[in-house]
Order: structure tokens, then C-alpha cells, then sequence
């Protein structure tokens, strides 16, 4: 764990959950969760609450907000990706993006043709956040938010899933296929340590996780948290068989 950590190990002793602040993330406007997740992300603040030292909805106070990181992060995922692909297809794929007014589309679209200073850039803005979530570390021990955007879905044989596919965020709501991506950005771009945990199951019984981030280096924070978690709300329970709507 020392060795694969992306900083040194935290000396700070292992808390009990008694002695844990836990903030859970508010989800930006903008951003589409299915009404499931959402209700389990609710349910486990409830549940926390009587068990741990301060359960609050709470966001750290970010450089550009959440949406911020999530567009760098968009930037730097069409920039591993345009690797691999020949301009002409890039240039025309930008050009389809450039018309949407969707700041994450506008960011993907720089992505493809990223510079050496972009990248310079890019690497300053993760050190910016990675700080600014370090201060937000120094009043919380843990983040709580959604580890995906909706509960499993049915696959759809022989169609894959491109940058314009929608997702069923339930009560007649749709969110974007490419918003699968942001709660991993909450990690990856800044380079934190999250572990991903059971929360419970939807009303047709599919399993719904979230995830807790801590600072870098405190990975055995979030491992040690959501060890503790069974005993309050129950581990992983296999959804029936055979899956509802599969």
C-alpha cells in the first residue's frame, strides 16, 4: 500500500468511525444522477449521522468549482485518446462538438489537439486542485459521492454506446452517457485515494455504490471506512437472479 500510494503515507493514527467527519457531495446542478443513487447517497448521511463525529453536505471550495476539474479532466482524457486517432477524424469529430453549448463538449474538443504547453498547463491545474482538496481535507476526513451515475442498465447487444448516448436518470429524466466519467475525475485528476463501497440496492434489488475520498495518502482512511460501513448498513447483497429488466 506504501509502495503504490501516489503520496508519502499519512502518519495520522487510524480513526474509529466515531472520530471521522464525513462530508457528502452535494451533486452540481448541471449534473444528472439517477434518483436511486441519489436516494442512497441520502440514506447513508442519514444513516452516519448518530454513528459518526459530523455528517454535513458539504463541496470543496474549488478553483472553477467541480465542473472546473471535470472539464481539465475531460481535456486530458481526449488528449490520451487523440494519440491513437488520425486528425482528419479528430478534426471532424471537433468540429460536431464546437457546436454544442456544453462547456464538457468545448473541453473535449481542445482535448484533441492538446500542446506541449496544455499539457504543462493541465499538470499545474491537478497540483492547484490536489491543494485546494488537501485544505478541504484539513476540516473533513472523509468525501462522500455517487461512484457512478446510475445503477447497473441493461446492455444493448451489438450497440455501442458513442459520445451522444443518454442514460435513464429515472422520474422521465435523461443524463449523459459521458457523465460516467465525472465521479472517477473526482479522484483520478487530483490523484486521491477512493474506495468504492456497497450502499445499499434499488427497489428492483440492483446494487448501488458509492465512494469515499480522503486526502493523498491516507488511503487506509477510506479502506478502514467502508470496512466499517457493514456493520451499519449491511455489505454487498447479490441482486436477484434472474436481474430485473436484463
Amino acid at each position: 500500500m506504501d509502495v503504490l500510494a501516489l503520496a508519502p503515507p499519512s502518519d495520522e493514527p487510524e480513526r474509529p468511525l466515531s472520530g471521522l467527519r464525513i462530508a457528502f457531495l452535494p451533486p452540481p446542478p448541471w449534473f444528472g444522477v439517477h434518483d436511486d443513487v441519489l436516494d442512497a447517497h441520502h440514506r447513508l448521511a442519514d444513516a452516519l449521522a448518530p454513528h459518526a463525529q459530523a455528517v454535513a453536505w458539504r463541496a470543496p471550495d474549488l478553483p472553477g468549482g467541480v465542473a472546473g476539474l471535470y472539464e481539465t479532466f475531460m481535456r486530458m482524457m481526449a488528449a490520451l485518446g487523440a494519440r491513437l486517432t488520425p486528425r482528419a477524424e479528430r478534426e471532424e469529430f471537433a468540429a460536431l462538438l464546437r457546436t454544442s453549448p456544453d462547456p464538457r463538449d468545448l473541453a473535449w474538443a481542445q482535448g484533441l489537439f492538446a500542446t506541449a504547453a496544455d499539457r504543462a498547463a493541465w499538470g499545474a491545474r491537478r497540483r492547484v486542485l490536489r491543494a485546494a482538496l488537501g485544505s478541504f481535507f484539513d476540516h473533513w476526513d472523509i468525501l462522500v459521492a455517487p461512484a457512478v451515475t446510475v445503477p447497473a442498465f441493461r446492455h444493448a447487444p451489438g450497440h455501442a454506446a458513442d459520445w451522444f448516448s443518454v442514460l435513464d436518470l429515472g422520474g422521465g429524466r435523461m443524463g449523459r452517457y459521458n457523465d460516467l466519467f465525472l465521479p472517477a475525475a473526482l479522484a483520478a485528476l487530483p490523484g486521491l485515494p477512493a474506495t468504492v463501497f456497497p450502499a445499499g440496492t434499488t427497489p428492483t434489488g440492483l446494487p448501488v455504490g458509492l465512494q469515499a475520498l480522503t486526502r493523498a495518502g491516507a488511503d487506509r482512511t477510506t479502506i478502514a471506512f467502508a470496512a466499517e460501513l457493514a456493520a451499519i448498513i449491511g455489505g454487498f447483497q447479490p441482486p436477484p437472479l434472474p436481474v430485473p429488466g436484463g
